[in-house]
């Protein structure tokens, strides 16, 4: 038998902490392994923010701007943002991404830029409710060291999906 539990909590969207990271696990398989290691550490040289929804200081989402890619003066990349499955089509990545938006503008930025995976309807649905539109398409592949020394390769066929902000 299942249960339905309805609530509402205050939540904040606020700057990532280390301590942020380890509460992740819901949603990040291998804290300690290479991949998020390099993505602390670009946050550190200022290349990458990170930021979080909290509710008691527990995080339910998190998303990134990626500034270590910005090939002009006008567009700034959204990356890496997901929400718990019980916290989602609650508004909250709606203004996760508006608060994105809002920095980008605040840095002078006229466009936002994100990417989904073509497989994942859902984000493509948001970004698109949010007035992004497809604009390319990239692979996105690698390899991840997990902190076993195990590595796990990926790849990814993704949409690339802008927004205009502001005039340019």
């Amino acid at each position: 038998m299942t249960y339905k539990i309805d609530f509402s909590a205050e939540y904040e969207i606020r700057s990532a902490t280390l301590a942020d990271l380890d509460k992740l696990s819901w949603a990040i398989v291998d804290l300690k392994g290479s991949y998020y290691k390099e993505k602390w550490a670009k946050k550190e040289q200022e290349m990458l923010d990170m930021y979080v929804a909290v509710i008691n200081d527990f995080p339910i989402g998190y998303i990134w701007l990626d500034w270590s890619e910005l090939k002009d003066n006008r567009t700034g990349e959204i990356s890496t943002f997901t929400v718990l499955e019980p916290f989602r089509s609650k508004g909250i990545g709606q203004i996760m991404m508006a608060k994105m938006e809002n920095i980008l503008l605040e840095k002078g930025l006229k466009i936002a830029k994100t990417g989904a995976n073509k497989e994942n309807l859902r984000a493509i649905k948001l970004y698109e409710k949010l007035g992004y539109k497809i604009t390319g398409e990239k692979q996105s592949s690698g390899t991840h060291t997990l902190s076993n020394g195990e590595n796990i390769n990926y790849f990814e066929d993704c949409w690339v999906m802008t927004k205009k902000l502001a005039e340019l």
